[in-house]
C-alpha cells in the first residue's frame, strides 16, 4: 500500500515528492521490492539526490536481478542518467 501511494503522489500531474519520498521509503524500509526502489530512485532524481537515486537503481540489479524484467528495464535505462547527475553534483563547488 505504501508502494502504491508513493507511486500516486510521484506520478501524480502535479507530483508532491515529499509526500512520495515519505511513502516510498517506508515501503522499500518493509518490503524492498525491485518496483519500489525504482520508483524511489525516480523520487530522489527529481528531488536532485542523484547519489540516493544511483544507490537505488544499483540495488534493483543487485538483489532483483530476477524480478520484473520490466523494472529491471527501466532502472538500467535510468542508471547512466542518475551517475551523470551525480558527477555533475560533485563538481559543483
Amino acid at each position: 500500500a505504501a508502494c502504491r501511494l508513493g507511486r500516486h503522489y510521484l506520478d501524480a500531474p502535479t507530483p508532491d515528492l515529499n509526500q512520495a519520498l515519505k511513502y516510498l521509503e517506508k515501503s522499500v524500509k518493509a518490503f524492498p521490492r525491485e518496483d519500489s526502489c525504482l520508483a524511489l530512485a525516480r523520487c530522489w532524481l527529481k528531488l536532485k539526490k542523484p547519489e540516493a537515486a544511483v544507490d537505488n537503481l544499483e540495488r534493483v540489479a543487485r538483489e532483483f536481478a530476477k524480478g520484473d524484467r520490466k523494472v529491471l528495464e527501466e532502472a538500467q535505462k535510468l542508471l547512466p542518467e542518475a551517475r551523470k547527475a551525480l558527477e555533475a553534483a560533485k563538481k559543483k563547488p
